[in-house]
């Protein structure tokens, strides 16, 4: 008897791990940048707004990042964490992160109205042609592993 429950419980816990490498495998396997940037990414949630730099503007380093994050429908969200709504990349024709950065702010984030976040993001290289992506990732806390990226062209 006591060795079906030992039994049992190898079993148990041979599935739970061998589910729990199954998905992490999965996103040890999932590039961070896609393989094709969307220009400009279509968004059918309109929670977070680009207010600065706008859509193909000419851009310099470092790079002033204004958003909007608006959260009063409750239908169509983007996650934000202790004052943090995400984390911006800019990203070169080679699919290069030349220069990364922090949405955050200090008004108060814990509203049902909106929110203003800004960052700055100092290129660390050169972009590779004159093509340029900002991309912006919403926070993830809860580790849920699917969070929200919206990709803004620029040009150098």
């Amino acid at each position: 008897m006591k060795k079906s429950y030992l039994l049992i419980a190898i079993l148990v816990i041979l599935l739970v791990g061998g589910l729990y490498g199954i998905k992490r495998g999965k996103l040890a396997n999932n590039p961070s940048l896609p393989s094709s940037l969307p220009t400009p990414t279509k968004i059918s949630c309109t929670a977070l707004t680009l207010n600065s730099p706008t859509s193909n503007q000419k851009v310099t380093s470092p790079l002033s990042v204004t958003i909007t994050v608006d959260n009063t429908n409750k239908n169509c969200r983007w996650t934000v964490f202790e004052a943090q709504a995400g984390t911006i990349e800019v990203i070169d024709e080679n699919k290069t992160i030349i220069g990364q950065g922090v949405l955050t702010t200090e008004d108060d984030w814990m509203t049902d109205q909106p929110v203003t976040y800004k960052g700055s993001i100092t290129f660390t290289k050169e972009p590779s042609g004159k093509v340029l992506h900002l991309q912006i990732r919403e926070e993830d806390p809860s580790g849920k592993l699917d969070p929200q990226i919206l990709t803004f062209p620029l040009t150098y």
